[in-house]
């Protein structure tokens, strides 16, 4: 189960896992509000969380990853956290979130989602963010059609030569977006 809970009237990230006894193991993202909108699994059954924080009034995309047993993987990113924004100063709203995951057959990870505009105003950029198996990011490419728009990558797919895949919509139009290994 993923989704928003409230602590004290912040949103915060719940990403829960039930062992085959039912017993719960609690993970989240310390932030002063998240919201998770993705969720992978790799072939190892680790898992991954992606969507947004906010830490110290700034908006960040973000993806954790999880060990089997529940807990942050120390190895992954910052403690099992890689934080990404691409800009400071915008609007949650329009700012770095993560709507997409997927993992590749070496590990890597795929974030598809938005990123703050470049400048921010009238909404978001797509975002395909590729971070490698300990978490160092490989590129993040942010794009738009210009017409002031959000838009999203809101589905990802990787494929067995490690290339990836991914959906975007502005509202206006719909495409399909190749991303070669490299």
């Amino acid at each position: 189960d993923v989704g928003d809970t409230f602590n004290n009237g912040n949103a915060r990230v719940d990403a829960v896992k039930y062992d085959a006894a039912g017993a719960l193991s609690e993970v989240l993202v310390d932030g002063d509000a998240d919201a998770a909108f993705a969720t992978a699994v790799d072939a190892a059954w680790d898992s991954f969380t992606g969507g947004q924080t906010i830490v110290d009034d700034a908006a960040y995309a973000f993806v954790a990853k999880r060990q089997p047993d529940g807990s942050l993987d120390p190895a992954f990113g910052t403690g099992g956290v890689v934080l990404f924004q691409s800009m400071a100063g915008c609007e949650p709203d329009v700012a770095d979130a993560v709507y997409s995951l997927a993992v590749g057959s070496d590990g890597s990870v795929y974030a598809g989602g938005q990123a703050c505009a470049n400048p921010p105003a009238g909404g978001a950029d797509a975002l395909v963010l590729k971070l490698d198996a300990s978490g160092r990011q490989v590129y993040a490419d942010s794009y738009s059609s210009g017409n002031g728009n959000t838009e999203q990558v809101t589905g990802i797919a990787t494929d067995s030569a490690g290339n990836a895949y991914a959906a975007d919509s502005n509202y206006q139009f719909a495409s399909i977006l190749k991303y070669d290994p490299a």
